[in-house]
């Protein structure tokens, strides 16, 4: 251990000890506190600015985009100039007669899809969107089969799934846009980089009726910040269509207040009661009662909260069947009109739960 020498300065018969004093604080800078908050609340008022301004932009253009399914369904009868000349052309070139490519989807887009191969140059193959739409050969059409992601039109809600390294998130997505070639929807507001995204397979999932829904996949094409944030994505053909019957079930055993309303504005007559279900699916639930409410019966639309999947607002369901198991009575309910953000919080609800079983 090195020595340390000091050494005192005497002043007239005393020691100078002013060099060991420590030097005085210095006043903390209240003004640079002030600046560097200014400055925080500024940017963080900007960046909200920003947001605020994109998603303005992002409902305004969707607006413009919503087609009125009705009036989609008049345009059948009478087809624009354009959408004729469109559709004359397709009927000469692939040499299918126009009144099958009318009245099959299956048909036209087949067509499509040859006219596409031949030549994607070809100036038709941006009308035929136009074209489509017209037809009536849209998601939203539920009397023709969904064959094509081409089909969905902008303002169509789907959920997403990001897959990355094992890891998977979901979200609902609307589609901002679509053409023959690429399909554009809303990115997701969690932080996700970049190179994650570009990294991830995307799995889409949306329902068309309260029975069945849709799956495909597809590739990531692009990242966009303008015209309108976005994610673009390969249009495919490859859809495949689940049925009730496979979708994942889970186990619940959980005692449920259900309210059933019918009769008409004259006699409304409200009846709750108290079932268990059995199990729930994305396609509806088992339940069962210790015995049948009166008012209550096939076809018959029910109430209830499920709080455990996060869904804060009551779920509509419709009495499929009803048969005895003594001694009680079993409902089997399917879920009715369900939003896509609802059906993504109980399909999360559910995986969730299965997994947990298995661990």
């Amino acid at each position: 251990m090195s020595l340390v020498n000091y050494t005192l300065y005497a002043q007239k018969g005393k020691f100078d000890v002013s060099v060991f004093r420590v030097p005085p604080k210095k006043e903390f800078d209240w003004n640079l506190l002030f600046v560097v908050v200014l400055f925080i609340l500024f940017f963080s008022v900007f960046i909200a600015l920003v947001r605020r301004r994109r998603e303005k932009h992002m409902k305004k253009y969707l607006q413009q985009h919503k087609h009125d399914w009705q009036t989609v369904k008049e345009k059948w009868k009478v087809l624009s100039k354009e959408s004729e000349d469109t559709l004359a052309y397709l009927d000469k070139t692939m040499r299918i007669n126009s009144s099958r490519l009318r009245k099959n989807n299956q048909i036209f887009e087949s067509a499509v899809q040859r006219l596409y191969e031949k030549n994607p140059e070809d100036p038709i193959i941006e009308k035929i969107q136009k074209l489509r739409e017209d037809l009536g050969f849209v998601f939203s059409n539920k009397e023709v089969s969904f064959v094509c992601s081409q089909m969905l039109q902008p303002g169509q809600s789907l959920r997403v799934e990001i897959e990355y390294k094992g890891k998977k998130y979901a979200y609902v997505s609307t589609v901002v846009f679509s053409n023959q070639v690429e399909l554009w929807i809303k990115p997701p507001k969690s932080k996700t980089t970049d190179d994650v995204l570009k990294q991830a397979n995307f799995t889409f999932r949306i329902s068309r009726s309260d029975t069945s829904e849709y799956l495909f996949t597809s590739r990531l094409k692009a990242l966009l910040t303008k015209p309108i944030p976005a994610l673009v994505f390969s249009q495919t053909k490859d859809i495949k269509k689940l049925h009730s019957r496979e979708f994942s079930r889970y186990v619940l055993n959980a005692k449920k207040e259900f309210v059933c309303i019918a009769g008409d504005s004259s006699d409304v007559q409200v009846t709750s009661f108290i079932g268990n279900i059995v199990d729930v699916s994305l396609g509806g639930l088992k339940v069962n009662v210790d015995k049948l409410p009166a008012g209550v019966m096939k076809d018959s639309y029910l109430r209830f909260f499920f709080k455990e999947a996060k869904i804060n607002k009551p779920l509509q369901v419709r009495v499929l069947k009803i048969y005895e198991e003594e001694p009680q009575t079993v409902l089997h309910l399917q879920f009715y009109a369900m939003t896509e953000l609802n059906r993504l919080c109980l399909q999360n609800y559910i995986a969730t739960q299965l997994q947990s079983a298995i661990t």
